[in-house]
């Protein structure tokens, strides 16, 4: 069973009655202690990006591993992701240049197993400049089909197909 968790800022949050073999983390965990509450209760693999509101360092001296830019493999199955949401103001962290991204998206494998982000796939104009999602993210899942993506940001958990992927949109706690 995967784990996978994102926008929690609560530790009541956490379903800790759960056996996952394996813990994603989307980003945007307010207070940081909630990290390393999830990292400290469960043992198996966590892999995580961070999110907008995320200082890069959120899983310093944690057993995370954070997967942004990189790729790792669990149990035969390939993982990438990305950090962050693209730019829509002046803060120094958890936003990205879609050039940049693109650059990395393009490089990567395709028909990975999963792929994590905190920020969502691009939608309609009419969705606020914070939440409009990734111009580069939708390009790379109609390029290189990963099988799933997962990403939160949007406070609304859901799944929907693009193309030849299925895309979990995370709050909170979901399992799969």
């Amino acid at each position: 069973m995967l784990l996978v968790l994102s926008d929690l800022s609560s530790k009541d949050q956490i379903p800790k009655h759960l056996n996952p073999e394996v813990i994603f983390l989307l980003g945007d965990f307010k207070p940081r202690r909630i990290v390393h509450l999830i990292d400290f209760h469960f043992k198996c693999p966590k892999f995580g990006v961070t999110g907008n509101h995320d200082k890069d360092d959120l899983y310093l001296d944690t057993n995370i591993i954070n997967i942004s830019r990189e790729l790792h493999s669990w149990n035969g199955k390939s993982i990438g992701g990305i950090s962050g949401v693209p730019r829509y103001n002046s803060k120094p962290y958890g936003q990205f240049d879609e050039s940049e991204v693109a650059s990395y998206l393009g490089n990567l494998p395709p028909n990975l197993d999963y792929f994590l982000a905190h920020t969502n796939p691009l939608i309609d104009e009419q969705t606020d400049n914070a939440h409009r999602g990734s111009e580069s993210l939708s390009e790379y899942i109609h390029m290189k089909k990963p099988k799933h993506l997962f990403h939160g940001h949007l406070h609304e958990p859901k799944e929907y197909v693009i193309g030849d992927t299925l895309v979990h949109s995370v709050y909170l706690a979901n399992q799969y």
